[in-house]
């Protein structure tokens, strides 16, 4: 009721101020450019549709007054409810779920600051939505992983959030052409997500929206997938680091982070001798692996876990075969390009704690290792595990394994 009341409010004002000013006002704003302008044909989408007015806009608090509205050629609205007014300029940012050719239809209502009230409207349409007129070969098989970490410093011809971060995990599958991608950030005012140009290397303007992001997408347990053009999806895997990844916020309509894709070139670790200590049920359990990073770039082990375990950890302890019991959680385990690292039961190692299941020696278990790559990017994998003999001595600091009945 308040809502709705409020707007009675301003609607009751306006009415009052344009009756009042209509015999006194020589003359009233009138709409003199827009991007894209009014009958345009233009090749590709731009990020965000903006109107300037002859004069100054009026503005009453958090009023929406001023409101633009974008209608794509399906008939959904493609612009946020965030309309950001500076001085004469009224602009707002555009988020269509895809970008498609025809007539785009605006509608706008506006106030001065005389207080008459202007409505419009006007088309524009979109063309060849082909990305570049270059010929560029498409595959037909295979899949390429992309990497971006967006900070507000990365803004193009703009000022970004000095503390917002995001990280875009983007994965290219050339068998059916799809584009797959999960955004993690704890930005909470996301109006607008973006891949677009870099700069004018592939496409006509350098803000034109290249792929729309599902802002479903944000913090997602599993990646949004969607198809795209084979054209599109290959220039963009052949030419990644000519483009930025972008979000756009209510506090920085004009983009809040942006950060450059790049390709991952980190291949996957190569994970042996995996072996898990026998135990009983609500026990815990050793792991023993040996990881080889064959990659030319750090990598970050950060989860070895089990569905037969209701946690996992991390440890350093001297000797857990010694009777030491200091044990010393760690976030990670840091393996360096062409290095080995041994988990065990000496020095760095990992453990499954309070087992659901008891874990017979010689039986087997699924293991899953989750490690970060140069780019930021979480990867998984799962190995099996052999159930072998504790060695004597094994302590946890909580539980010994010595003289356990298996």
């Amino acid at each position: 009721m308040k809502h709705k009341s409020s707007f009675a409010v301003v609607a009751a004002f306006l009415s009052f101020i344009t009756i009042f000013t209509a015999s006194t006002a020589s003359a009233h704003t009138v709409l003199v450019t827009s991007d894209p302008a009014a009958g345009a044909t233009i090749h590709t989408l731009p990020e965000k549709i903006t109107l300037t007015f002859a004069n100054p806009l009026l503005s009453l608090g958090t009023a929406a007054i001023n409101q633009v509205k974008v209608i794509d050629p399906m008939g959904m609205e493609i612009t946020s409810t965030n309309n950001v007014v500076h001085g004469s300029v009224l602009s707002n940012v555009l988020s269509p779920t895809m970008v498609m050719s025809g007539d785009y239809h605006v509608t706008f209502r506006v106030a001065a600051q005389d207080g008459h009230v202007l409505n419009g409207s006007f088309t524009f349409s979109v063309g060849n939505t082909s990305a570049t007129n270059q010929k560029i070969n498409i595959p037909h098989s295979g899949e390429v992983a992309l990497h971006a970490f967006a900070t507000g410093k990365d803004i193009i011809d703009g000022t970004g959030s000095a503390t917002d971060t995001a990280t875009g995990t983007f994965s290219i599958d050339f068998n059916d052409d799809t584009f797959c991608y999960t955004i993690t950030t704890k930005i909470t005012d996301i109006t607008a997500g973006h891949v677009h140009a870099l700069s004018q290397k592939n496409l006509t303007i350098s803000d034109e929206i290249f792929l729309p992001l599902k802002l479903t997408s944000i913090n997602a347990a599993h990646p949004i997938c969607e198809n795209a053009p084979g054209e599109t999806l290959a220039i963009l895997a052949a030419h990644a680091s000519d483009y930025v990844f972008m979000l756009h916020t209510k506090r920085f309509p004009d983009g809040d982070v942006a950060g450059e894709l790049q390709t991952s070139i980190s291949q996957n670790p190569i994970i042996q001798s995996v072996s898990v200590t026998a135990t009983t049920k609500n026990s815990d359990s050793a792991i023993a692996l040996k990881i080889t990073n064959p990659s030319p770039t750090t990598i970050l082990i950060t989860a070895i876990t089990s569905n037969l375990a209701s946690s996992s950890m991390f440890f350093y302890d001297a000797n857990m075969c010694q009777g030491n019991s200091t044990m010393q959680a760690l976030s990670n385990i840091a393996i360096a390009p062409d290095s080995v690292v041994s988990l065990g039961y000496k020095y760095q190692g990992a453990m499954l704690s309070h087992l659901k299941v008891p874990l017979k020696i010689g039986s087997q278990i699924p293991l899953t290792v989750t490690w970060t790559d140069n780019q930021g990017g979480a990867h998984k994998q799962i190995v099996v595990a052999k159930v072998v003999v504790p060695p004597q001595g094994l302590n946890f600091g909580m539980s010994s394994m010595s003289g356990m009945s298996m």
